[in-house]
């Protein structure tokens, strides 16, 4: 009985039916997928992000909004952009802007305080952005909040009234959205009819945390 012959250290292994070239070329692919969709979430996810946005606002959900608003980063970006488009206002004329000076001083900052605090919440959010620039026009002195002249008390600015509801609006209309992009990798814009609604990534969630507008020009 002859013994079977074995094989000896030098020959080939068993094929396995696939040659390296293709293992290769297999999970190359599967990289370059894994990458393409990351990146698509990626790309796509402020734009999913801005509409749970818009569904909490139009739904006045305050639960919702405070995990995609930013309120503090906003109130204190809100402060900086009124302060400098009320001194942007400031006319030329000097007999203007002794007017202009006495009334932005009578109010003083406590007004512009008043203002982004009691709109920059999760209840006045939507009212606030329905007009924006009115804001800046009560903080400017131009307006009170309920419609009457210039002369109310900061107390008198307070979303749950009926007049400054008028003013600011209850709706927003997403149909005027002009722009809607990434500004860099981690900060994403958008410009609805000239209000700009600026979106940071954070801990993988993106957050409003910034609004632009411009005031209504005056008489210089």
């Amino acid at each position: 009985m002859q013994d079977a012959p074995h094989h000896g250290s030098g020959s080939p292994l068993p094929s396995t039916g696939f040659p390296l070239s293709a293992h290769r070329s297999r999970s190359r692919w599967i990289v370059i997928a894994s990458i393409t969709t990351l990146l698509l979430l990626y790309v796509g996810s402020p734009y999913y992000a801005f509409w749970r946005f818009t569904t909490a606002l139009r739904q006045r959900d305050a639960a919702a909004l405070e995990q995609r608003v930013d309120f503090p980063a906003l109130r204190k970006s809100m402060k900086q952009h009124l302060n400098a488009r009320i001194a942007e206002l400031r006319p030329q004329n000097p007999k203007r802007q002794k007017l202009f000076d006495a009334v932005s001083n009578a109010l003083g900052a406590s007004a512009l305080e008043s203002i982004v605090d009691a709109y920059l919440t999760p209840d006045g959010l939507a009212a606030f952005l329905g007009n924006p620039k009115i804001a800046g026009d009560i903080a400017a002195g131009r307006v009170r909040a309920d419609g009457a002249s210039p002369g109310g008390s900061a107390a008198d600015v307070s979303p749950g009234t009926g007049g400054s509801r008028a003013l600011l609006g209850e709706h927003i209309d997403w149909s005027k959205v002009r722009y809607a992009f990434f500004t860099s990798a981690r900060d994403f814009l958008v410009d609805v009819d000239g209000t700009k609604l600026r979106f940071r990534l954070s801990a993988f969630r993106w957050r409003l945390r910034g609004v632009e507008f411009e005031l209504t020009p005056v008489k210089r």
